[in-house]
């Protein structure tokens, strides 16, 4: 069973997606797996990277002394695409 945690905002946390969508479909594969989600509503991955910022401390708790064999990152809105450098970097 793979361990696998999932980073973002609404989109990532909406209607449980993880957990209710995700970790479903990857079973009936054949890829069972638990999830693990640090979400925070509006956040860009800038925040979570931030070890001053609350985003960034809610990560960090949820990784210490865990071993995830996957991490999905969620950016926020079209950031990827209008600040490639800001994403790049906080990934």
């Amino acid at each position: 069973m793979k361990n696998i945690l999932f980073v973002g905002n609404s989109y990532t946390y909406y209607s449980d997606m993880p957990e209710k969508l995700f970790a479903p479909m990857a079973e009936e594969a054949g890829f069972p797996c638990r999830v693990t989600s640090v979400t925070v509503g509006g956040c860009r991955l800038s925040r979570f990277a931030d070890a001053e910022d609350a985003p960034g401390q809610k990560l960090r708790e949820a990784i210490a002394g865990q071993h995830y064999d996957m991490v999905v990152l969620q950016e926020h809105g079209l950031q990827p695409i209008k600040k490639p450098e800001l994403f790049e970097k906080s990934v």
